[in-house]
């Protein structure tokens, strides 16, 4: 959601998007029931990450309190732009019916590859749906919260801007301790959640993958963050 655009600089349009958001739908329909919700950073961080019963209550499904929030806000529609490739449009699907139990319309844009990369890019968007990335460390994904955006320059930019956040965000990365320093990524997800950031992630895939009994070291459980580890890989096969 691109906060330098309405209706996406109100926290309370932002706020009810989360709270309107039911995650164990798309694990259901998209991922026949094999999935989990995500957070800010990605269960495959363990400890990292926070817990199930935290991530339920830092992001409730309460879609009464959505629609109060939407009303208050006066919004009853709003657009958003998505890419036509892959399955973004069965994620679409989902996201327009639950806004719309909400009580407000979203209308979808369809946009082809190249032309919504550009828009993403740029930070020309109103508000995107997308597959996301994957991300090798959890300072990586936090990234989308502090501001100047994921690549620091601008680029991918949400607008998104708290000063607390980003010390929050500096203090976790600048800990070295592993110990305080999964304790401070905790406690910087908890303050983000707080201020309604205008990047959220629905869910994550489960996945089952073999390996030929030659090949060491596989990132097991990491799902698709896997491929960030390939080269810790080797074979006993000449």
């Amino acid at each position: 959601m691109n906060t330098k655009q309405k209706p996406w600089d109100d926290p309370r349009v932002r706020r009810a998007i989360n709270l309107a958001t039911n995650r164990d739908e798309y694990i259901q329909i998209i991922g026949h029931g094999a999935g989990e919700p995500i957070g800010l950073i990605s269960y495959v961080f363990g400890d990292y990450a926070l817990t199930g019963d935290a991530l339920k209550k830092a992001q409730p499904y309460d879609v009464g309190e959505a629609k109060k929030l939407f009303d208050a806000a006066g919004i009853k529609e709003f657009s958003f732009s998505y890419p036509t490739s892959s399955n973004v449009a069965d994620y679409v699907n989902i996201f327009v019916k639950q806004m719309g139990q909400a009580g407000v319309t979203a209308k979808g844009q369809p946009l082809d590859a190249g032309t919504w990369v550009a828009g993403y890019y740029t930070s020309k968007l109103s508000a995107s749906l997308s597959l996301n990335q994957e991300y090798q460390t959890p300072d990586a994904a936090l990234q989308w919260y502090v501001t100047g955006g994921i690549t620091g320059n601008g680029h991918y930019d949400t607008g998104f801007s708290d000063p607390e956040v980003d010390a929050a965000v500096a203090k976790a990365a600048g800990t070295l301790d592993e110990a305080p320093r999964k304790a401070a990524y905790i406690d910087a997800q908890k303050l983000i959640f707080t201020k309604d950031p205008a990047f959220i992630n629905f869910f994550g895939l489960y996945s089952d993958t073999l390996y030929y009994p030659y090949i060491k070291n596989p990132p097991v459980g990491l799902g698709s963050l896997g491929y960030a580890f390939l080269e810790d890989m080797w074979t006993t096969k000449s």
